[in-house]
């Protein structure tokens, strides 16, 4: 409709007759000095979305440099009021939450579609914080509850032997931080004053045979040719031949510091000798800064020794401390090229097998210690072009030390970290959380696995005479492979107690409720098994009493919450419930018995007093103890959640 005389007066004046003057622009152009169309409304309101003020009314202008509003919009603020208001309301339930229970929930949300099937798990994965001594939060990761447990019951930190600090004293008079050395100095003395420490030859081979024997089950970052090259270069040299590079020598004591944790002759968990070389290869470490210089493949080989030796139990044990070892073998590894197969393939094919093997030990590492903190790995898959090894790393004829391996254990388990652990930990880890179908789908994926590769080598036959390191080899990673189980059905665990409380098995995480249960008592089973063969060896390995205690929370929650429902005959029955709490009480006294003395992670009585207070745990409407335990959000205080703890025990 044109803008016309007409128009304007029966708009604006509709009982006057005519109006005298003729308008040619509406109001709002007039005031904004825009060019109109003449019709209603015109092409310049309907642009600046004014079109129902137009052709009389006019927007308020709010100052200059700004644009105009309208002037009758109460209705805004008062939604804006409301929504401020709400904000405020969900602050104060949040921290009310925060204060009594994980479960409580002050406001209410819409009721979700009868439609929606697929069940989200509520929370996020971000792990659990606890405050130490120092008042200072430590991040334990998603599945940290266990080392929350394990940092409320261990000992306080042992000084140092006086043999320690007189030889540390002694040796750092030579390195470069010392405040006594020159700026120009020589490593040369230092490598000459750390090898006065080597043990004998005799003693030297015992301990490098006995890590073979006893440790080199879940690990061989070191090969048996490759130990006897550098064994020879340090034990036989002659002047023709050059000194040890430090990394080579720290490798060497390493290999001395473990081979000295898993001898069974020194029944004591905390050895001074096992510290001693410790302390040597560190210092062997220390000489030459390995930022600075070009990486070296025996530099990458001696820093995933140290991270093993964290995870063994002596007074050195920490996760924490073994994750950050292996991370930066891992950035060293990539600056020098292992995981890609283009700068494996220019060495011999002796070498270019070793470094193959190094780098799929060092990954499987980082995951297996990624999976421990909850952390990511930081080489991603789709970087890696470096192929697997050949299997074949059995010592030949009369070699020491002598090594055996379990045909077909290494590929098995690299490709368990490669399809299987890599891809749980990228999903679960995530900012975003996987879906319930997704956690489904990986459940499957790793049954699939333990079907195809895992069954085959338990099946092959046991000999008697076989070492530790072919037994263990054949069931390990089926416990790796519940662990990963429980990892990704631990949220939905709780969830199903807690949305169904009386009979899990009718909650919608039903499947997970019971896939947790199964892989929590058929680690026990093995366990049980495996210590009761080794009652001296396990429990200087850190991943034995840990599997012990997250059994043991899955276990005995079940076993306390739900003792006479009986909701399912095979699996929930009071015969079965019995045969798997013996023998997880059975397994946690050998791991005390073991472990009596030692300052480490399984100090005594630690695993026992775990287990008997996580099945005594309060059955309150409340999951705070057991989500933290299983390494949901939570932030607390050490001193208070030791006193809850011990009060359940």
């Amino acid at each position: 409709m044109a803008l016309t005389e007409t128009t304007l007066e029966n708009k604006t004046h509709p009982s006057s007759a005519h109006v005298s003057v003729a308008l040619l622009a509406c109001a709002e152009c007039q005031r904004q000095k825009l060019k109109c169309d003449k019709h209603v409304p015109c092409s310049s309101c309907v642009r600046r979305g004014c079109d129902n003020i137009c052709p009389t009314g006019t927007l308020r202008s709010i100052g200059r440099g700004k644009r105009a509003v309208m002037h009758d919009i109460p209705e805004l603020h008062s939604t804006i009021a409301e929504m401020g208001q709400r904000i405020r309301d969900l602050e104060n339930a949040i921290a009310s939450t925060q204060k009594k229970s994980v479960n409580a929930q002050p406001w209410s949300f819409p009721a979700s579609s009868a439609m929606d099937l697929t069940p989200t798990p509520s929370g996020d994965p971000l792990g659990s914080f606890i405050l130490n001594e120092d008042r200072e939060p430590v991040y334990f990761g998603p599945v940290g509850g266990v080392e929350v447990l394990r940092s409320y019951y261990s000992a306080s930190k042992i000084a140092t032997a006086g043999r320690d600090s007189l030889l540390f004293g002694a040796l750092t008079l030579s390195f470069p931080f010392s405040p006594f050395s020159s700026r120009v100095w020589d490593p040369i003395p230092c490598l000459d004053r750390l090898a006065v420490f080597l043990p004998s030859q005799t003693r030297a081979r015992h301990l490098c045979a006995t890590y073979f024997r006893n440790a080199a089950w879940h690990g061989t970052p070191v090969t048996q040719p490759a130990l006897l090259d550098l064994f020879n270069l340090i034990y036989a040299r002659t002047e023709s031949t050059p000194p040890p590079t430090a990394p080579q020598l720290a490798t060497l004591f390493l290999v001395f510091a473990i081979g000295s944790i898993v001898d069974l002759d020194i029944p004591e968990l905390d050895n001074p000798d096992a510290d001693c070389y410790f302390g040597l290869a560190n210092a062997a470490l220390s000489i030459r800064n390995v930022f600075d210089e070009e990486p070296t493949v025996e530099t990458v080989q001696a820093l995933v020794l140290l991270a093993s030796y964290y995870t063994y139990g002596s007074r050195r044990y920490s996760l924490e401390a073994a994750w950050q070892m292996i991370s930066m073998a891992s950035s060293l590894a990539q600056r020098l090229g292992l995981h890609s197969e283009n700068y494996v393939s220019k060495f011999p094919a002796p070498s270019a097998n070793r470094y193959r093997g190094l780098f799929w030990e060092l990954y499987t590492c980082e995951n297996q210690y990624g999976l421990a903190v909850g952390r990511p790995v930081s080489i991603q898959l789709h970087s890696i072009t470096c192929a697997f090894p050949t299997d074949d790393v059995v010592g030949e004829g009369d070699q020491e030390p002598s090594f055996k391996t379990l045909p077909g254990y290494r590929h098995a388990r690299w490709m368990f970290v490669q399809d299987i652990m890599t891809p749980v930990l990228d999903q679960l880890l995530a900012t975003k959380k996987p879906s319930y179908e997704t956690i489904l789908n990986l459940d499957l994926k790793i049954r699939k696995f333990m079907q195809v590769r895992i069954v085959p080598l338990e099946a092959m036959e046991v000999v008697e005479a076989d070492p530790p390191v072919m037994f263990l080899q054949r069931g390990m990673l089926r416990v790796w492979a519940n662990q990963v189980l429980l990892f990704i059905h631990r949220d939905c665990f709780i969830e199903a107690m807690r949305t169904s409380p009386s009979n899990p098995l009718q909650s919608p995480y039903a499947s997970s409720f019971l896939a947790a249960y199964r892989s929590a008592a058929e680690m026990v089973r093995i366990n049980e098994a495996n210590c009761r063969k080794f009652p001296d060896l396990l429990p200087r390995w850190s991943g034995t009493w840990k599997s012990v205690v997250e059994s043991a929370i899955i276990v005995g929650t079940v076993a306390i919450r739900y003792p006479d429902n009986n909701p399912c005959e095979v699996d929930f029955s009071k015969a079965n419930f019995m045969r798997v709490m013996g023998e997880m009480l059975a397994t946690a006294d050998l791991l005390d018995k073991a472990s009596a003395g030692s300052c480490g992670p399984t100090n005594a009585g630690f695993v026992s007093q775990s287990v008997i207070s996580l099945t005594h745990l309060p059955s309150a409407e409340s999951y705070f103890d057991l989500a933290l335990l299983l390494g949901n959000p939570t932030i607390c205080d050490r001193e208070s959640f030791g006193a809850s703890f011990a009060a359940s025990s």
